[in-house]
């Protein structure tokens, strides 16, 4: 189910592109079109929190030749989990990460199955050719109280880029300091920094989204005042990306954050697609997330249109890809049995 995440995320991706040609899609139900954007193909980037921040890879690295950069909070390395379900499920919730299951932390996860997990998709012709990454530059944030996605896991998340990067003491940024839990951390909003609760933005006086667009595109200005950003956040049709498929793991509804100079004519901008982590759909907390996480304003003043692609909340997850999902208590308690046998 995460693989064909990932290739529907991608398709929102490609198509979020395409529509700077004029490929808009067909509207339906309540929710309109991707707006039809001038979208600078060579400045597109990815970043994303806990199962977001595992999609993210997955697809910076399933797309190296397109995406530049990437920001990766609180997740661990591409392929992490594997494929073999029901092992997966264990190995995304005790070993890529640490659910509260009553099962020991088995991590954190062994370098050399991501790089083989690489090289094995790129020799099939899966993914990319793995050089493409050479050139990114990636953003590393890992809180020292996160219990969630340990420290440990991190650090083999930076291990993975540091064996592609091309100067990896250039090209990645970690924050690894900050006394935070599992959480997007913001600088003014959200729970306490120490807190890993609904909807797990925490005020942390720092800013990891404002940071880690920053160190993928440079020098950028400060961020647009808040009448800058009222009114730029549009909701989107997600529907004509799965192709009816029930199963695909997205809600029917997206968001995008487009700034104003945007949309003037001959406008190019870049593109930044911002992943939520589990219990952060709009589904579940409302706007919380596309309003609160901390990109819209940089966006505004940088001209930097924000994709936010949106999950929809499923029973069982875990049947492929790297990204520990939102498993139920149930299937934990089953996953629990299995391990044991």
């Amino acid at each position: 189910m995460i693989a064909a995440a990932t290739r529907l995320l991608a398709a929102i991706l490609i198509t979020g592109l395409g529509v700077a040609a004029g490929r808009a899609a067909a509207q339906q139900g309540d929710a309109p079109p991707l707006p039809v954007l001038d979208l600078d193909a060579m400045s597109v980037s990815v970043s994303g929190v806990s199962s977001g921040g595992f999609m993210a890879q997955q697809l910076q690295v399933a797309f190296s030749a397109t995406i530049t950069g990437a920001g990766i909070i609180a997740a661990g390395p591409y392929g992490c989990a594997g494929s073999n379900f029901p092992w997966n499920v264990w190995r995304a919730t005790n070993v890529c990460s640490n659910f509260d299951d009553g099962i020991p932390f088995a991590g954190p996860p062994p370098l050399e199955r991501s790089l083989e997990a690489v090289r094995g998709a790129a020799a099939r012709n899966a993914i990319d050719a793995p050089i493409h990454i050479a050139t990114d530059r990636v953003y590393l944030f890992s809180g020292t109280l996160d219990a969630t996605v340990p420290p440990a896991v991190m650090a083999v998340t930076e291990a993975f880029f540091q064996s592609f990067l091309a100067n990896p003491a250039q090209q990645i940024a970690a924050t690894r300091t900050l006394a935070a839990a599992h959480n997007m951390v913001t600088a003014d909003f959200g729970n306490a920094c120490d807190v890993s609760t609904p909807p797990y933005l925490a005020d942390c006086d720092y800013a990891a989204a404002a940071s880690l667009l920053a160190h993928i595109y440079g020098d950028l200005a400060p961020p647009a005042p808040a009448a800058a950003i009222e009114g730029r956040l549009h909701r989107f049709d997600q529907r004509p990306f799965v192709e009816g498929r029930r199963d695909s793991g997205l809600a029917d509804v997206g968001y995008v954050f487009v700034p104003e100079d945007c949309e003037a004519p001959g406008a190019r901008c870049r593109l930044h697609v911002a992943l939520h982590g589990c219990q952060q759909s709009a589904v579940q907390i409302g706007e919380t997330f596309v309003r609160h996480a901390g990109y819209n304003g940089l966006a505004a003043a940088n001209r930097i249109v924000v994709l936010y692609p949106q999950a929809a909340p499923m029973r069982v997850a875990g049947t492929g890809g790297g990204s520990p999902a939102a498993i139920t208590p149930s299937a934990r308690a089953r996953n629990r049995r299995r391990s044991r046998r």
